[in-house]
C-alpha cells in the first residue's frame, strides 16, 4: 500500500508537521488536498492529504486511513501551497491555516442557472480623465501579459480609483479570468455590490462574514462551480475557490481590518500577493493614504506606483475650519460645529459628523470617593450606554446594570466622563429637531442586514445628518453631503501604538474626503485639544507626501517597519505572577537565539483581558527568515494548564 502524508486537525505547535497513514486498496485513487478520517491515538480525527510516499519495509507499523471524507472537503494545489505559505509566515498550525481554504458550514445550497454569456457591459463606457486612463493602461497591459504584476493606486478622495479598478475587472473578464475584489469592512458591500451589478450584471458573488453560513456556503459552492466571475468581500474572501484568477484588488489597503487578530493571524495584503505570484495574477491596491511599507515598496521597486493626484467630477478642496477646544472646554458640540451643520440641513444637503468612540460615555466616577466601575474580566473601565442604561465592555462584552448610587461609598456622587456616540446623537437630536439623525457604530448596527438599513435611510432622507465611529469614514459615496464634522481628532495620537500616528491620519484623510463631491467644495469642521499637533495638520492640507517623508524618517531611526520586520509574542493566562515568569523565561530562550532585538517582556498596555493576563515581548528582526526559529522556541516551552502564548507576526496593534 502506498503510504499518504496527512496534517490532523489538532492546532499545536508540538505536533504541527504530516503524519504518515497507509492507503487502503479501496482508495487507491486518492489525491492531495482531499479529506480523510483517521486514527489518531485514541480518537478518530479528520485531516487532509498533502502528499505520498513510497511503502518501506517501516511502513507496514503504520495506521491505516478510514475513509474519505465526502463533499467539497478538497483543497487544489494552490490553495494548499498557500496555506503552507501562511503556516510557515504567520507561525500558525496548519489545521488553522487549512480552515481558512475549506467551505464555511456545510448547508444544502439553492440551484442557480449556469450563465450563457460570460459578460456584457450593461452602461455607456465611462470617459477616463487623462490620470484615469494611464492607470488603467499599464493594469490592462499587466492582465494582458498574463503575469504577476503589483500596483499601488495612490489616488486622493474622488480621484476616481473605483472606475480604474472597473476597467482592470471589465479586461480580465474578457481574458476569461476572475477577479476578486477586496474591501475592508462589510458596511462598504451594499453599495459597492450595487454599483458592480449595475456594470458586470449577475457576475457578482459577495462573500462576509454577516452572511449566514448557509448563504456563505451557497456562494462559496456557485463559485467554485465557475458561476461567477467576480467575488467581493472582506478579508476572507481572498480565498475565494475562483478558478482562472486574474485579478485581486484591495481597495482601501491601508485599513488595520485586513489584518485577522486570531490564529491564522495573517494580514490579506501578503495573502493575496502570494497567490497571485502563484496564479500569475495581478494585484491592483488603492488608497488615499497608503500604509507606509506599501508606499515604501512602491520606491524600492516591489510595487508599480500609480497615482491619481486630482479628484474626477470637481477639483477643489473644502473649507477647512479647525476649533481649539482648549477654549471651549465646557462644550460638546462648538458653535462653528452647530452652525456648520444648520446652514448645510437649511440649504437641503446633507452633514456628517464623525467620533471613533461609541457608547455615551467612556466612564462613571465616583466624585465622593473617586471609585470608577471597572470589567470584572478585564483590566478595563466599563463605558456607559444610555440606550438600555447599562455599564458595557467593549472587549469581553460583559454588562451589568448602571448603579444610581456608587456600589463602593453608597453616595449619589456617579457622573459622567468622556464623550461617545450615544452622547453625540444625543446633542444632535437637541439641536436639530427635525432632522433624521442617523447613527452607525458597532451598537447599532449589530443585526445582519442592518448596515444596509442605516445607508438606505441616509440616502432616502431628506434631512439627515449621518454620525458614526470609523466605519462611515471608509469608502461610502454620498454625493450630497457638504459638510463634515470630526469631534476629538486627536484622540488617536495618545495611544501606546507606533502606528497612532499614522491611524489618525489615515482616518482624519478618509473623514475629509466624504465631502465636497459635488460642485459645492463643501466644509469640514475640526475639533481639537491640539491644534499644532503636525499629524493633524498635515492630514488637514491632504498631504499624504509629507507625512510619509515625516513618518518614514522616524521609522528608521528607530528600527520600524519597513525598516525591521516586528514579532509580538504574548503570554496569557489566569495567574499574574505565572504569566509575568513565562514571559521572563521566553524572552531569554529568544535572546539565545542571537538574532532578534528585544524590548521586554513587559505587561500589554491592556493588561487583563477576559480573565487572562497579558505579557508580551516585542521582537525586532530585518530577516523574515529568522521569525520561523519562533516556532521551535516556542514549542519547547512548558506551559501550566490555562496559560498560552501567541506569536503576532507583522502586528497591526500594539495594544
Amino acid at each position: 500500500m502506498k503510504v499518504a502524508q496527512v496534517i490532523v486537525d489538532i492546532p499545536s505547535y508540538q505536533i504541527d508537521y504530516p503524519f504518515n497513514y497507509l492507503i487502503p486498496s479501496h482508495l487507491s485513487d486518492l489525491k492531495v488536498g482531499q479529506a480523510v478520517m483517521v486514527p489518531f491515538r485514541n480518537s478518530i480525527k479528520q485531516g487532509w492529504i498533502v502528499g505520498f510516499l513510497n511503502e518501506t519495509d517501516s511502513s507496514k507499523q503504520l495506521k491505516t486511513i478510514k475513509e474519505l471524507v465526502s463533499g467539497q472537503t478538497d483543497i487544489d494545489e494552490v490553495m494548499l501551497r498557500l496555506v503552507f505559505y501562511i503556516s510557515k509566515r504567520y507561525l500558525a498550525p496548519l489545521s488553522d491555516a487549512l480552515k481558512l481554504v475549506l467551505p464555511p458550514g456545510k448547508k444544502p445550497i439553492k440551484a442557480r442557472k449556469k450563465i450563457e454569456h460570460i459578460y456584457t457591459d450593461t452602461l455607456p463606457k465611462v470617459k477616463l480623465s487623462k490620470e484615469q486612463a494611464v492607470a488603467s493602461k499599464a493594469i490592462i497591459m499587466a492582465i494582458n501579459n498574463q503575469k504577476h504584476h503589483t500596483f499601488l493606486i495612490q489616488g486622493k478622495t474622488a480621484s476616481g480609483k473605483t472606475e480604474v479598478y472597473f476597467q482592470a475587472i471589465r479586461q480580465c473578464i474578457k481574458k476569461g479570468k476572475s477577479a476578486i475584489y477586496l474591501v475592508p469592512e462589510i458596511s462598504l458591500t451594499p453599495q459597492l455590490i450595487a454599483r458592480l451589478k449595475s456594470r458586470f450584471g449577475d457576475e457578482v458573488a459577495v462573500l462576509h462574514s454577516n452572511m449566514t453560513d448557509g448563504q456563505r456556503y451557497d456562494q462559496w459552492r456557485c463559485i467554485k462551480e465557475c458561476l461567477y466571475s467576480i467575488v467581493v468581500g472582506a478579508r476572507s474572501a481572498i480565498f475565494a475557490p475562483v478558478k482562472k484568477l486574474g485579478l485581486v484588488i484591495i481597495d482601501e489597503e491601508h485599513e488595520t481590518t485586513y489584518k485577522q487578530n486570531n490564529s491564522p493571524r495573517y494580514h490579506c495584503r501578503h495573502v493575496a500577493i502570494k497567490r497571485a505570484q502563484l496564479e500569475s495574477a495581478v494585484v491592483v491596491m488603492g488608497s488615499a493614504s497608503p500604509q507606509i511599507e506599501s508606499r515604501y515598496f512602491c520606491d524600492k521597486k516591489v510595487f508599480s506606483l500609480l497615482t491619481l493626484k486630482d479628484r474626477v467630477t470637481v477639483n477643489h478642496q473644502p473649507e477647512i475650519e479647525i476649533v481649539d477646544m482648549c477654549e471651549n472646554k465646557n462644550v460638546l458640540l462648538s458653535k462653528p460645529m452647530i452652525d456648520g451643520i444648520r446652514k448645510t440641513l437649511d440649504q437641503k444637503s446633507k452633514a456628517l459628523v464623525f467620533l471613533n468612540r461609541r457608547g455615551f460615555a467612556n466612564f462613571m466616577l465616583c466624585t465622593d470617593c473617586g471609585f470608577v466601575p471597572k470589567c470584572q474580566s478585564c483590566a478595563v473601565s466599563l463605558t456607559f450606554h444610555r440606550d438600555k442604561n447599562r455599564l458595557v465592555c467593549h472587549h469581553c462584552n460583559f454588562t451589568s446594570d448602571a448603579p444610581l448610587s456608587c456600589p463602593k461609598c453608597k453616595k449619589p456622587g456617579l457622573k459622567y466622563y468622556g464623550v461617545g456616540t450615544q452622547q453625540v446623537e444625543d446633542q444632535l437630536m437637541a439641536n436639530f429637531k427635525d432632522a433624521d439623525i442617523v447613527r452607525m457604530d458597532a451598537d447599532s448596527t449589530r443585526k445582519r442586514g442592518s448596515h444596509q438599513d442605516k445607508i438606505l435611510e441616509f440616502v432616502n432622507s431628506n434631512k439627515a445628518i449621518l454620525l458614526g465611529t470609523q466605519m462611515i469614514a471608509k469608502g461610502l459615496d454620498f454625493p450630497d453631503i457638504d459638510f463634515v464634522g470630526i469631534i476629538n481628532a486627536d484622540t488617536g495620537l495618545n495611544l501606546p501604538d507606533f502606528r497612532a500616528e499614522e491611524k489618525t491620519f489615515q482616518l482624519i484623510l478618509q473623514v475629509i474626503g466624504r465631502t465636497g463631491r459635488r460642485e459645492s467644495p463643501g466644509k469640514v469642521v475640526v475639533q481639537t485639544f491640539n491644534p499644532d499637533n503636525e499629524t493633524l495638520k498635515l492630514a488637514l492640507a491632504e498631504d499624504y507626501n509629507g507625512f510619509y517623508r515625516s513618518e518614514l524618517q522616524k521609522r528608521k531611526d528607530l528600527l520600524y517597519p519597513p525598516y525591521a520586520h516586528l514579532v509580538n509574542v504574548i503570554v496569557k493566562g489566569p495567574k499574574c505572577e505565572k504569566v509575568s515568569e513565562i514571559a521572563n523565561r521566553l524572552a531569554v530562550e529568544i535572546n539565545k537565539a542571537e538574532r532578534f532585538m528585544i524590548l521586554g517582556p513587559s505587561a500589554c498596555p491592556l493588561t487583563k483581558i477576559k480573565d487572562n493576563y497579558r505579557y508580551h515581548i516585542l521582537l525586532k528582526t530585518k530577516k523574515v527568515s529568522h521569525v520561523a526559529l519562533l516556532k521551535t522556541i516556542v514549542g519547547e516551552i512548558s506551559l501550566p494548564k490555562s496559560h498560552s502564548i501567541l506569536i503576532d507576526v507583522d502586528p497591526m496593534s500594539m495594544l
